[in-house]
């Protein structure tokens, strides 16, 4: 046994998923990652029917990240 604890933080964003893994002994990062969704944020027109979202809106495509 190292003697080392990490924790892991994950952050699920209208823009991806990330995650990081820390050496909480000595706040190193020992790795981290990110995944961008495919269609981005969606904050002007619904992609199938075009229709205009409301100002301030944003909204996430369901499929991304599956």
């Amino acid at each position: 046994m190292s003697g080392k604890t990490n924790a892991i933080g994950i952050d699920f964003g209208i823009l991806s998923g990330r995650a990081v893994l820390v050496d909480v002994t000595d706040g190193r990062v020992v790795a981290s990652a990110v995944d961008n969704h495919a269609n981005g944020v969606i904050d002007h027109t619904m992609p199938e029917s075009g229709k205009q979202l409301p100002p301030e809106w944003a909204m996430q495509n369901t499929n991304d990240g599956s």
